[in-house]
């Protein structure tokens, strides 16, 4: 080993004071002290934090000796236990940036610029701000007609309710689902349901992007909800009810 390290140019001195300490360390008492170490650790039940998680670190305690009961997990019970609490997903985490640049001008929602059906309608802005709470939330992706795998807002003209969304298709691929609905008056379906009652119609639909969101579907679904929670948008059946209520 020593010959090994002269190799690699390292005092020759130095090598012998670092042997002779090694050689010194009673190799039984290194076993007892990685010993200690093991039956002294303290290990982290890690969660997010909210209201019902504040009393984990009593039951752990209070708990502890159910771990006594069995064979399997009578060696836990020798560990010491605490809770730490990881930072929460907030909305922007899940929100996620589709590039460094945008490629076609400034971040924010507007019309996709090839005149189609969905660009009278889109609402151009880099900030969205709820009717219900008066959150404000700064866009940080290019979205508009033609962007696919994201949350968007329905706003009705009439009523200024706000409605949130997903979709992995293009906005005009979900629009023509939408707007199929209205025109057959389908019962079943929130936006249908809405856009066809009295004094309103699908010219009083205006949109805004939120987000880009990755391609899995599940991921999707939880931006959705927590972009309904965040902004305090009615959930479908409720803003249809809602707006039946004051028509009565």
């Amino acid at each position: 080993m020593r010959e090994k390290f002269l190799e690699k140019n390292y005092p020759d001195n130095t090598i012998k004071q670092a042997i002779s300490k090694a050689k010194a360390i009673n190799r039984s008492e290194l076993l007892k002290q990685e010993q200690t170490k093991v039956q002294n650790q303290t290990i982290p039940f890690v969660t997010n934090y909210n209201g019902k998680t504040k009393n984990i670190s009593k039951i752990l305690t209070n708990r502890k000796y159910i771990l006594n009961r069995l064979p399997e997990t009578m060696n836990l019970a020798k560990y010491k236990y605490t809770v730490a609490y990881s930072r929460n997903v907030i909305l922007r985490n899940m929100l996620v940036k589709s590039d460094i640049k945008p490629k076609y001008g400034k971040i924010g929602s507007k019309p996709c610029g090839l005149n189609c059906y969905l660009c009278r309608r889109m609402i151009r802005t880099e900030t969205l701000k709820s009717h219900a709470n008066n959150y404000q939330l700064k866009m940080r992706d290019d979205i508009s007609c033609t962007t696919n795998n994201f949350v968007y807002m329905i706003v009705c003209r009439i009523c200024h309710l706000q409605y949130v969304l997903q979709t992995g298709n293009t906005l005009k691929e979900r629009f023509r689902g939408h707007f199929q609905d209205v025109n057959t008056e389908n019962k079943y379906k929130p936006i249908s349901i809405h856009f066809t009652l009295p004094r309103h119609n699908k010219h009083d639909v205006t949109i805004t992007g939120i987000g880009k969101t990755p391609t899995d579907v599940n991921i999707r679904l939880r931006t959705e909800e927590a972009c309904i929670s965040t902004l305090s948008t009615a959930e479908p059946w409720d803003l249809t009810k809602l707006l039946q209520g004051k028509e009565q």
